[in-house]
């Protein structure tokens, strides 16, 4: 496994303990943000292995993950709404950044090469 997938993993895992037990409130909104990556997962997915449908897998990939990511982005807003602490606010808006931001640069690079 690749460094960076290695540690997207292991920022998943804390993520959901901490979204589990100490800033379970909000857990509906912290669900539905999970569910709209793994949407952009999926999507990747067909990309990488959708080969005999080229031009339009790409097209699905960026439109999709584009989609998941701000989804994701719309329900982290409203998830640190229900988080009392302020690090654990900060802690969620940082997560969920990070992976959306660096998941649109991979599928902005993906969909400039292959078009």
């Amino acid at each position: 496994m690749r460094p960076i997938m290695l540690l997207h993993h292991v920022t998943c895992i804390v993520a959901h303990m901490i979204a589990c037990f100490p800033l379970a409130a909000g857990f509906g909104w912290y669900f539905l943000g999970v569910i709209s990556l793994e949407f952009g997962s999926g999507v990747c997915n067909i990309f990488c292995f959708g080969w005999p449908w080229y031009p339009l897998t790409t097209y699905l990939y960026f439109a999709g993950m584009t989609i998941s990511n701000l989804l994701a982005c719309y329900c982290a807003y409203h998830w640190v709404q229900t988080v009392q602490s302020r690090s654990g606010r900060l802690i969620g808006i940082v997560i969920t950044g990070v992976l959306t931001v660096m998941r649109q640069r991979e599928a902005h690079r993906a969909f400039a090469v292959s078009t």
